[in-house]
């Protein structure tokens, strides 16, 4: 049980480059990650996306061969692409009603931010498909 709160409340959390598919009054301040949910904080309010709530069926519309994959566990809520040049690597999350994508940058002292956000995910039965 103690196990399951630590990893529950993991998290990773950075400034994006760009967001694009999320409206808001203000600018997004801070992009997280946590292995049941995303958030984005706009004007020093969290604001909370579930992974569960996502809209799944995408990965037949898209990728549809990967949805025949065996670590398939609790589905598809995304998608990455971190072959791109540095400034237009994304995630983009198949939230409901549009998607969210968030534009990452290079992290200085860690490096890429895709391995930090997938050792967060991996805690939880989501995963994102590769587009890269």
């Amino acid at each position: 049980m103690l196990k399951q709160i630590i990893e529950e409340t993991k998290s990773y959390q950075f400034e994006p480059i760009k967001v694009t598919g999320y409206e808001s009054s203000g600018e997004v301040e801070l992009f997280g990650v946590w292995p049941h949910k995303i958030g984005l904080k706009t004007d020093g309010d969290w604001q909370f996306f579930r992974f569960q709530a996502m809209d799944h069926t995408r990965i037949e519309q898209r990728n549809w061969w990967q949805k025949t994959l065996p670590f398939s566990r609790g589905g598809c809520i995304g998608e990455r692409d971190f072959g791109l040049p540095e400034g237009e690597q994304f995630f983009r999350w198949f939230t409901l009603p549009r998607e969210i994508t968030i534009y990452t940058p290079r992290n200085e002292t860690s490096g890429d931010i895709f391995p930090r956000i997938h050792e967060i995910m991996n805690l939880g039965p989501y995963w994102t498909c590769d587009l890269g």
